[in-house]
């Protein structure tokens, strides 16, 4: 029975993600992969129109199973006239980017998250940690 629960809720997860407006099927020169892979962006200032860009791939063996994990990539922010201000900014961004990929990605709720980045990155996730906490 629970093999059967399991078989059910990994197929709706799958027939979800095959239907996902944002599913590529196949990227220019890419070779036959077996996982499933998403790209688009997501809105963080409706005001503004401002929209982050993510690139998504599910792990290639047993995807429901896995944690996922969010590398942090930014901009040179050295012309900014107040780097505290842009980092707060950017944690607000990334706060609001989560919380809406998560909408469009609901099935993903519930699993380990790990957050890794390079350089100031650090400085992102852990101005983030503290706007979610």
């Amino acid at each position: 029975m629970v093999a059967t629960l399991l078989q059910i809720c990994s197929s709706r997860e799958l027939e979800s993600n095959l239907s996902h407006p944002n599913r590529i099927i196949k990227l220019p020169g890419q070779p036959q992969v077996s996982f499933q892979q998403f790209s688009g962006y997501v809105t963080v200032d409706d005001r503004k129109h401002r929209a982050l860009f993510y690139y998504f791939a599910e792990a290639e063996m047993d995807p429901s199973s896995k944690p996922l994990v969010l590398c942090i990539s930014y901009s040179n922010l050295q012309d900014e006239p107040d780097s505290s201000f842009v980092f707060t900014c950017e944690a607000r961004d990334n706060l609001v980017f989560l919380q809406r990929w998560f909408a469009k990605f609901p099935q993903y709720k519930g699993r380990d998250l790990y957050i890794t980045g390079e350089s100031y990155a650090g400085d992102e996730i852990a101005n983030l940690h503290l706007l979610s906490s």
